[in-house]
């Protein structure tokens, strides 16, 4: 189920083992951000900033990125 998440504040959290399938995470603020077993598949991560976020990985064959 595809999720708009669009520009909402992610400050000092965990998200693990969380899905966000097909969601719209654009300009999201994302500071002190821990995404362990975190899955992104087909997400718009466009003008996210990840430069505090920890444990993540994300396929840029299956996710969309821009100014990210």
């Amino acid at each position: 189920m595809a999720q708009n998440c669009q520009k909402t504040k992610f400050d000092t959290c965990s998200l693990m083992e969380t899905d966000f399938p097909e969601s719209n995470l654009s300009t999201s603020v994302s500071s002190n951000y821990n995404l362990t077993s975190v899955i992104f598949s087909y997400t718009i991560l466009e003008k996210v900033d990840f430069r505090t976020t920890i444990n993540f990985v994300i396929d840029p064959d299956f996710n969309k990125f821009k100014k990210a």
